[in-house]
């Protein structure tokens, strides 16, 4: 009867098969692992991504100043530049600068940047002046006589530029206004003068307009 074969007397056949056998299962379990951990034992890990640079934008320190022009295209078109004569020294007179109510016949409006002249029975002639400076291209105002001066006044408005008078005048009652817009282009000084021609009897007094006074570019 024959031994049976020791290990080291195995055939080669059955070493190989042996091996093959042992190779196969350990194969076996490092997959069953990798696929467990989502991972390929048998190529490199890939090297991990450098982190996003983060940067960071700040607001500027400085903001660009806004030119006069600037400031001038960002006013509403409606808007007129002008200089009110009420902000203005006169060279000579000494008018009051205050709000005024005028009535046209069928409704009052309000002038809050007027100069007035106060108009009685013993002081019936007022006058003021004022230099143009370049760039003021026209006068502009609505002239008439306050609604709180005594009924029956009626007032002669001139205006004269370097001397010369504009017009005829404009003689007014407490019912009616009117509108001035003198060219002043080239011109040095202008004259406001307000005659009295009525002053609502004995004892009358009031006040003549010059509404809204101004000088305009345009």
């Amino acid at each position: 009867m024959s031994n049976p074969e020791s290990p080291d007397q195995k055939s080669p056949e059955t070493r190989r098969w042996v091996i093959g056998t042992a190779i196969a299962v350990v194969t076996g379990v490092i997959s069953a692992v990798a696929l467990a951990n989502d991972i390929n034992p048998f190529r490199d890990e890939p090297a991990a991504a450098p982190a996003p640079a983060i940067t960071t934008t700040s607001p500027s320190a400085s903001t660009a100043a806004i030119s006069p022009s600037d400031a001038a295209s960002s006013t509403p078109s409606s808007a007129e530049p002008a200089v009110y004569l009420s902000n203005l020294e006169p060279v000579d007179g000494d008018p009051r600068s205050q709000s005024a109510t005028l009535y046209d016949g069928k409704s009052t409006s309000d002038f809050t940047s007027s100069i007035t002249s106060s108009i009685n029975s013993f002081d019936s002639e007022k006058k003021v002046v004022y230099t143009i400076e370049d760039g003021w291209n026209h006068f502009r105002a609505t002239i008439g006589i306050d609604t709180s001066s005594k009924p029956g006044a009626k007032v002669n408005f001139r205006v004269y530029l370097d001397g010369d008078q504009v017009g005829s005048g404009n003689l007014l009652t407490m019912q009616e206004t009117k509108e001035l817009d003198i060219p002043v282009t080239g011109r040095s000084q202008i004259q406001l003068v307000i005659t009295a021609e009525k002053t609502g009897g004995v004892g009358g007094s009031g006040r003549a307009v010059w509404g809204d006074a101004r000088f305009t570019t345009d």
